[in-house]
């Protein structure tokens, strides 16, 4: 009876996070295609059964090495073709999956129904995952977090050979989740009856071994470029462009949003010195701080590279916190903390929608396709993309990932060629 209980509460807190989350992110739903999803969809489900499979696990040429998020393609592809819904919708299944496991590692740690619920939202609700939510190829993080905290809760359940297995899953869709070894040997610090010399090794040498390898064997340059560590006064800015995503304040934020989230700083720390003044442990959030900080590296120090969905990790860090914070406070505390954090993350979502670079390039993809198949090209057309009043060359071929946009759309009826860097006249 008591088991049946907890299953019908787990699903009661699911469809919480899913419904309430939803109603923040439900234009991310209806987003079209966009630069990389069509060169991904392409290259890992477009192709033979085993030539996708090989450039699933196979040394990266168009992306970085991710072998499950590629995966991910290789299974969406063939099921859901050019529907941009359903690929969302998976993106979306998955990130509500990983929010409801951070409600289960707070329970676990709390055991406070309260604070766990509200960390798990919190979680779900963060504006940083708007560019995971609205553009298909940005769903890496959200893939490899879901297996990453699958993980942590395993581990806190002594699950032990599921714990690692899960972990090697979580980098295996994202890099970004190899800091998660650190950790679990920070909360085993903090809690000495959960050391297991087998596991914390195991998850030690896989995460050196997978480091050296990908950054070694797997890391083309074409790609690495992009992605240059740099030790320079940047990383400050960098610094506070990540500090202000994962407190919640979306990109291109205005004077209101900026303003709400100094009151929203400021009423975290209010309940942190009223959680002080009690004389409660503080071991619970100097590890919510820690994994606040160790989810800021590398990308911190890669300044010329910003994106806030990569501070997955980070945002469970502050969750957690906030969830440890509010585990004793009053009631009508504790839901003003929700309530005014679901206004900020609603005004974020909506500021963003209106011009963030996702958007823009989906609507311009979009466009350019439905022009085309307006005009009923001659089979075999070579279609010619130049400076005009949709937009430069340029951004055309971004948007339309290199003209992947084309073969996907058209099933390889015609060609592209782009006037900014070929001679398309000749």
């Amino acid at each position: 009876m008591l088991k049946c209980t907890a299953v019908r509460k787990d699903i009661l807190v699911c469809l919480l996070l899913a419904v309430l989350t939803a109603l923040v992110f439900y234009k991310s739903f209806f987003n079209f295609f966009a630069q990389d999803d069509f060169i991904l969809i392409n290259h890992f489900s477009q192709n033979p059964f085993w030539e996708n499979l090989k450039n699933v696990f196979g040394y990266p040429t168009v992306t970085h090495w991710r072998p499950l998020h590629n995966f991910y393609f290789l299974i969406s592809g063939p099921l859901f073709g050019k529907n941009y819904f359903f690929y969302h919708l998976l993106t979306f299944g998955l990130h509500i999956a990983g929010s409801f496991f951070v409600y289960k590692v707070v329970m676990r740690i709390l055991a406070n129904e309260k604070a766990a619920f509200i960390a798990g939202l919190l979680y779900a609700l963060s504006p940083i995952h708007f560019v995971s939510l609205t553009w298909t190829s940005g769903g890496a993080t959200v893939i490899g977090f879901f297996f990453f905290i699958t993980s942590f809760y395993s581990y806190l359940c002594k699950r032990k050979i599921l714990s690692i297995v899960l972990f090697v899953l979580s980098f295996l869709a994202s890099e970004a989740m190899v800091v998660g070894v650190l950790i679990f040997l920070v909360w085993t610090m903090f809690n000495k009856k959960y050391f297991d010399k087998f596991v914390l090794a195991a998850l030690g040498l896989i995460s050196l071994v997978f480091s050296a390898v990908r950054i070694t064997f797997l890391n083309p340059g074409n790609i690495s470029a992009s992605y240059k560590l740099n030790f320079s006064s940047d990383d400050l800015l960098a610094l506070k462009y990540y500090l202000a995503r994962i407190f919640g304040v979306g990109e291109m934020a205005n004077w209101q949003l900026k303003t709400l989230l100094i009151i929203w700083v400021m009423g975290i720390l209010i309940l942190l010195v009223n959680y002080l003044r009690k004389r409660r442990a503080f071991e619970n959030i100097a590890f919510g701080t820690f994994i606040i900080l160790v989810g800021l590296f590398p990308f911190v120090l890669i300044p010329e590279h910003l994106s806030g969905h990569y501070m997955n990790i980070s945002v469970f860090g502050l969750s957690i916190t906030i969830g440890i914070l509010i585990s004793k406070a009053r009631d009508y505390l504790a839901w003003a903390v929700v309530v005014f954090f679901m206004l900020i993350s609603l005004s974020s979502v909506v500021t963003m929608g209106g011009n963030h670079w996702a958007v823009q390039r989906a609507n311009l993809a979009k466009k350019y396709l439905d022009n085309i198949k307006s005009q009923h090209l001659p089979y075999g057309s070579t279609i010619i993309f130049d400076d005009n009043k949709i937009s430069t060359s340029k951004e055309a071929y971004i948007a339309l990932g290199t003209g992947e946009a084309v073969t996907f759309w058209f099933n390889k009826q015609y060609k592209s060629c782009f006037t900014f860097f070929e001679n398309c006249r000749r």
